[in-house]
């Protein structure tokens, strides 16, 4: 038990923070507006192929009883990540007048393609407790992905360039790796049976949903960036926020590694559960205290040592962010109590009623403060969320029908980064 903890801390934890490596790179090497240019095809393909997915990861990590086998899960996984590229390469088409950025995302969509099996194999890796095979895939992935960015972007100069070797990579890891290890345990043939592919649909998208609203919640404030002040003010907001994700990660493997230890004291001694609940929030308030600190004290460093002179002129936007961290940590530690309280049904309206508030938080403050308005809106966010969260875990009545569906929302969690940016 403990290995499988450690192994999927250690590959949740390598592969985001490779990911901030890859805009760490884009930054040294290039511009503000390249980083944009990278993350905004990102940040529209993301809610669609988190919607595509369903969750079966980690549905078929939990079918115990064999319900289904693991081509049936990889049938429905290639048909709707088929459609979710498809739907992406359509709205880069209505992009088109931004003469380069439909290019990026459709680019991007194709990269997805190969993320998006992994990712069901992965669910075959984890429902045979080999999560030291998922580990090493995902830090494989991550690393080669940080190297080749690298090197073709500082060959080429090109974004688009950059995010095809992603694509080729990621399809590499697919074929070589994952493929290869999978067919040691089972059959790599899709099913396509009409019947079998409906009936998981049908089960798997309320999850689904949930997915998309929490991705479309994460990247709510760079649409906004985006559509108000283009391209290159959204590089450097995202940049300045890949160092929260970063230290986010902290947070995350704080609930990750507890959580199977907070589900049980619920079960059998709920005043151990509330002890180590409050604890847990202590520890991740005093990460965000103190990286808030920091933030004050030496931000405009960090940033030009990170990223570059130019990102130092927006320490105020740091600050903010760092200490909106402090809520989105607890918040985080809050959801792994929820889910181990059997509090479920709940987070589907309340991820909504986020989301909401978010749209107009940033409606309003983006466009008239810029950066500094998306920062803003996000700590209330945040702050909003935390104060619907307390009351939540604390009177919310547990749904114990959900009971086993615990390991795949506590998986959604560690998979979407919940209450990262």
């Amino acid at each position: 038990m403990e290995k499988n903890i450690f192994y999927s801390i250690l590959g949740n934890v390598v592969y985001p923070l490779c990911q901030w490596g890859i805009i760490i790179v884009l930054a040294k090497l290039g511009s503000a507006g390249d980083v944009g240019s990278f993350v905004f095809p990102l940040v529209v393909t993301s809610p669609l192929f988190m919607f595509s997915n369903l969750q079966l990861r980690n549905i078929q990590a939990t079918d115990v009883k064999d319900n289904y086998k693991f081509c049936d899960y990889l049938g429905v996984r290639v048909i709707t990540s088929i459609l979710a590229a498809f739907s992406c390469l359509i709205i880069s088409i209505c992009l088109k007048d931004e003469h380069y950025l439909w290019i990026y995302i459709a680019i991007f969509a194709l990269a997805k393609l190969p993320e998006s099996i992994s990712d069901i194999i992965h669910g075959l890796f984890q429902r045979l407790e080999r999560f030291d095979l998922m580990a090493k895939s995902f830090i494989i992935k991550g690393l080669g992905s940080v190297l080749f960015v690298g090197i073709v972007f500082s060959v080429t100069n090109s974004v688009s360039c950059s995010i095809l070797s992603l694509a080729i990579w990621w399809t590499t890891v697919l074929i070589f790796y994952d493929f290869r290890i999978a067919s040691q345990f089972t059959v790599i043939r899709p099913n396509l049976e009409t019947r079998v592919t409906r009936n998981i649909i049908q089960s798997s998208v309320p999850l689904g949903i949930v997915s998309g609203i929490i991705s479309f919640n994460i990247y709510v404030p760079k649409y906004f960036i985006k559509y108000y002040m283009g391209i290159e003010p959204l590089g450097y907001f995202a940049s300045i926020l890949y160092v929260l994700n970063g230290i986010g990660q902290l947070a995350n493997a704080v609930g990750m590694g507890t959580s199977p230890r907070l589900a049980m004291y619920y079960i059998e001694n709920q005043k151990r559960y509330w002890i180590l609940l409050c604890g847990l929030l202590l520890v991740v308030l005093l990460i965000g205290a103190s990286a808030t600190l920091v933030s004050v004290l030496i931000g405009r460093n960090i940033l030009e040592f990170v990223y570059g002179t130019a990102y130092g002129h927006y320490k105020e936007v740091f600050v903010w962010l760092m200490f909106s961290g402090i809520f989105m940590f607890m918040n985080s530690i809050l959801y792994y109590g929820m889910i181990a309280s059997r509090k479920v049904k709940i987070q589907v309206p309340l991820v909504t009623f986020i989301g909401i508030v978010g749209c107009f938080l940033n409606y309003r403050l983006v466009p008239r403060y810029g950066l500094l308005g998306a920062a803003w809106a996000i700590l209330l966010v945040r702050i909003i969320e935390f104060t619907l969260c307390v009351p939540i875990i604390l009177k919310y009545p547990s749904q114990r029908e959900f009971f086993k569906f615990d390991r795949i929302f506590r998986e959604t969690m560690y998979k979407n980064g919940r209450n990262i940016e």
